[in-house]
């Protein structure tokens, strides 16, 4: 994660807490539990550190797909940072 990158930091949904830690999403649920648009370039984000790296990446397309215990982790993270700070 490079340093001076502002982090969002939302709440952890319920929905996120009840599923299993080896379940996948896909780019745009996570792009939405992040807050960024469905036009976003996923890969640029993760890139520069506003977005985690996708866990699995497959087919032609190279859809991505985030576990939930690494969003899980990455959200914890995030939100000790926002606290931190303030």
């Amino acid at each position: 994660m490079k340093f001076g990158v502002p982090l969002y930091a939302p709440a952890m949904p319920d929905w996120l807490k009840k599923l299993p830690s080896n379940a996948c999403l896909n780019t745009l649920d996570v792009m939405a539990l992040f807050g960024f648009s469905n036009r976003a370039n996923v890969s640029a984000a993760a890139a520069s550190g506003r977005f985690p790296m996708p866990d699995l990446s497959s087919g032609a397309h190279h859809k991505s797909q985030w576990r939930a215990d690494t969003l899980r982790i990455e959200l914890r993270r995030r939100l000790a940072v926002s606290t931190r700070k303030a």
